[in-house]
């Protein structure tokens, strides 16, 4: 007799993809940028902030942090000091 299979819901994206996703909707241009700081050696709560200063960073073409290996960097110096 077979038994009734349960349907398992698939996991839920990371905050941090969520937040990728998001961007890549408006702005397809961004997965190389976005993939530097996805991939960095950051932990996750740190991936996410240094995306939020990239996000935040892609209003001002000065800002330093639109560059995300600047995003990565800075938010790598925070979390040692």
């Amino acid at each position: 007799m077979a038994t009734a299979r349960v349907k398992v819901a698939p996991p839920e994206d990371t905050p941090l993809k969520q937040l990728a996703a998001d961007l890549l909707r408006v702005r397809t241009e961004l997965k190389p940028s976005l993939d530097v700081i996805s991939n960095s050696e950051l932990s996750e709560d740190d991936k996410m902030v240094a995306m939020r200063l990239f996000e935040a960073a892609l209003e001002d073409p000065w800002d330093p942090m639109r560059n995300p290996r600047a995003a990565v960097a800075a938010v790598a110096a925070q979390s040692k000091g």
